[in-house]
């Protein structure tokens, strides 16, 4: 799955570089303005919540309480061009280390219910070309992200648990792989030569993939027990102010996004003795952010 994601980082960079070289080209070369570069760096705070519901047994996990401090490197490349004058790149890095996650199947034969101690790596990578006006910035982008949930220190609370009641140490892995295409429209609401504010919106599709390892069902297959694949729906909002001081620029942003999987993905059990379950799955995942950031311009 990590080649995977190597190959497809690496070939929209490819697409990116020729599109633009394409669609980018300005109009003659008198006219041509001159290239713009700007840098960004952000720390950022956020809480992310992720649930998924299977068809058949009803069982629902929940990942919640997820908050994360991370990190977002940002490049925009501003040149003239019929179609777009704009390339965006950003690279994300976050992590949480004391989050929870829910098991619940009270509502099925298991009749357990149980939590845990849950940790979160998040990496994300975002290209986009866009095309700047006075006012409007529209933008059309690929996102790659890959969230890794790391749960452990099993509590139970059923008279029916499920194996024991209590486990320490390690319980389970999911790895959630997103590949996104969306766009996105973002409006200058206040500029001055000291301030501005901008207010963004954007929708897009996303598949997602997931891979889950359950340490310690010995019924199971590992590394991979459970597989799921769907189709995401997305949807997100911004609001951002920045404060110039000659070529630099203070920034803060609130950011907020959800997406959802209406019974449009596919989970895929994988027992030891070779038999694979198919059944349907619902999923959510939604995240809120703060951040706080410079940038360069050049």
């Amino acid at each position: 799955m990590k080649k995977l994601i190597i190959a497809a980082v690496l070939y929209i960079a490819c697409m990116t570089w020729g599109v633009a070289e394409i669609l980018c080209q300005a109009p003659s070369d008198d006219t041509a303005d001159e290239i713009s570069i700007i840098i960004s760096i952000e720390y950022n705070l956020s809480t992310l919540n992720f649930s998924t519901r299977s068809e058949e047994a009803q069982s629902i996990l929940i990942w919640r309480d997820m908050f994360l401090h991370g990190g977002k490197f940002m490049g925009e490349i501003g040149f003239s061009g019929y179609f777009f004058n704009r390339v965006f790149f950003e690279v994300e890095m976050a992590r949480a280390t004391d989050g929870h996650w829910i098991d619940d199947d009270t509502n099925n034969t298991l009749l357990v219910s149980a939590v845990t101690e849950s940790a979160v790596t998040l990496l994300s990578l975002d290209l986009a070309l866009g095309k700047e006006s006075d006012i409007l910035t529209t933008k059309i982008g690929f996102n790659i992200s890959w969230l890794g949930f790391q749960n452990y220190n099993y509590r139970s609370f059923s008279q029916y648990p499920f194996f024991v009641n209590n486990i320490d140490g390690p319980i389970c892995g999911y790895d959630q792989y997103m590949y996104r295409l969306y766009i996105g429209v973002t409006a200058r609401l206040v500029d001055t030569s000291f301030f501005y504010a901008d207010l963004g919106g954007q929708a897009g599709l996303g598949l997602g993939i997931g891979s889950a390892n359950w340490f310690l069902r010995s019924d199971l297959k590992h590394p991979e027990s459970f597989r799921s694949t769907g189709l995401f729906l997305r949807a997100g909002g911004m609001a951002e102010i920045g404060f110039r001081l000659g070529m630099f620029t203070l920034f803060s942003n609130i950011q907020m996004n959800y997406e959802i999987c209406p019974w449009l993905s596919n989970l895929q059990t994988f027992y030891q003795n070779g038999n694979v379950h198919k059944q349907g799955l619902y999923q959510e995942l939604s995240r809120a952010s703060w951040s706080i950031g410079v940038k360069a311009v050049f």
